[in-house]
């Protein structure tokens, strides 16, 4: 519709209902968050009233206005999306201590200690014991030192000075995605309307606004990532100086992208695969310019001491297990011993080497590089022996691009890890019941889809 032309009331009412349905959503989860922090459990009748709430909406907002291009009705649903964000900023209370820790591990960099050398239970210097308040109380494995890229400890020392700031400052970083999303979608041609199909998915709510994860940080890169590449893509002549700096910056962006989550190393290195003739005479440009970046902020970071960068990710690579999918299964068909991590230490690299065979395919199968980098992140994930709610967060954003039910379900089924967590808070198995529901459908609509792209190839569509 013209937007020129007057909205009809009955359009305007039915987005002003849904956008009153989710803050409403919004300001219940963000006082049963509360609620839970003061007082133990939540009821689970009461978790899943209101997530399944938000799945619905969820579904019936995409059906309803992923076609829509009239910014008179999207600018109702997103500002409520924001508003929403907003009042659980306020009003909620973290259900994940990882907050705690980014908070933990600003303060001591700005204080001039290495995160990597100095973990929360360290006193060598008085100044550590200064620090310690109830923030420090919260931080959970504090014998262990700091476990995210360098990038993210810069941020956490700028915009972590408490927990309502980092999350406000998470809120800043979701709106800048949110534009990058919707110029992206503009580009490609395709209605803005798919953005809701990451704003209202119930997912960035619980792990960015509730709880206040990094991987709000990486939703921005990845969405500014995506952006440079398609614009970059739909550039038929690039003259030599302007093209030059265009790889830089798409590769400045790729190179703090990694080092915020080293997940995005997947969707730089598949962009480099499957656009390799973008960039066939500044490849060198590429590669030295993300990798000079890499290496400069590592080295900065970790003050002469890179070695420290991998300890807590090898101990968690090693020893941790928490809601796996694949690597659960493949360790029980083979009788490992869970008890003794270094007895199957052959299965990590056996989900490794499937992982690979599947970006093969994805290769083999000519999947336009966005999808590819969603289902390998996806796939990456039900291979892991650690799969958190807020990895999903890794490919969402990419659901504004990528039609895809396996990999919608995998999203919004995800989060239903918290009803064992927070009904149950000494329970840290997730029940065989729960993985079912939560991964046993990702797996048939995978199948379904994977065999659509196999015909698809073979008939050169």
């Amino acid at each position: 519709m013209d937007e020129s032309s007057p909205l009809p009331p009955i359009r305007f009412k039915r987005a002003m209902l849904a956008g009153v349905y989710f803050v409403l959503l919004s300001i219940i989860l963000g006082l049963s968050s509360t609620a839970w922090s003061q007082g133990g459990p939540i009821p689970g009748v009461l978790l899943v009233l209101v997530y399944g709430g938000f799945v619905v909406q969820w579904l019936l907002v995409l059906r309803s206005y992923r076609g829509e291009k009239d910014w008179r009705v999207l600018g109702i649903l997103v500002g409520a999306a924001f508003l929403g964000r907003l009042l659980i900023i306020i009003l909620g209370t973290p259900i994940a201590a990882d907050i705690y820790r980014h908070v933990w591990e600003g303060r001591i960099f700005r204080y001039g200690f290495n995160p990597y050398l100095i973990s929360p239970v360290d006193l060598s210097d008085p100044v550590l014991g200064a620090l310690r308040d109830s923030v420090w109380e919260l931080v959970s494995f504090k014998q262990y030192p700091a476990i995210l890229p360098p990038f993210a400890q810069f941020l956490f020392a700028i915009f972590a000075p408490t927990v309502l700031i980092w999350k406000v400052a998470l809120l800043g970083f979701e709106m800048l995605a949110t534009l990058f999303l919707v110029r992206t979608l503009d580009i490609m041609q395709r209605p803005n309307g798919w953005v809701l199909a990451y704003l209202f998915l119930p997912l960035p709510l619980i792990e960015l606004s509730l709880s206040g994860h990094s991987e709000g940080v990486l939703v921005f890169f990845m969405a500014l990532f995506v952006y440079l590449a398609v614009s970059l893509s739909a550039e038929q002549a690039i003259p030599y100086p302007r093209a030059l700096w265009v790889r830089l910056r798409l590769s400045f962006v790729a190179a703090l992208g990694i080092l915020t989550k080293y997940s995005m190393l997947i969707a730089a290195a598949l962009f480099l695969l499957k656009q390799k003739d973008i960039f066939r005479r500044g490849f060198t440009y590429q590669f030295f310019g993300a990798t000079a970046v890499f290496i400069l902020l590592v080295t900065i970071a970790t003050f002469g001491a890179p070695a420290n960068l991998w300890y807590s990710i090898d101990n968690y690579i090693i020893t941790w297990r928490f809601n796996d999918s694949l690597y659960s299964l493949f360790g029980t068909l083979t009788g490992v011993n869970w008890l003794e991590p270094n007895s199957f230490s052959w299965l990590r690299y056996l989900a490794v080497g499937v992982w690979l065979a599947s970006v093969g395919f994805l290769i083999w199968a000519e999947v336009d590089w966005i999808s590819a980098t969603a289902y390998a992140t996806a796939l990456f994930l039900l291979m892991s022996p650690v799969f958190q709610p807020w990895y999903a967060l890794w490919f969402a954003p990419l659901l504004c691009f990528v039609r895809s039910p396996a990999l919608c379900y995998l999203a919004l089924a995800v989060p239903i890890t918290y009803l064992v967590r927070l009904t149950s808070p000494n329970l840290y198995e997730i029940p065989l019941s729960i993985k079912l529901v939560e991964f046993g459908p990702v797996y048939i609509l995978l199948g379904v889809e994977l065999v659509r792209l196999v015909r698809g190839r073979d008939s050169g569509s």
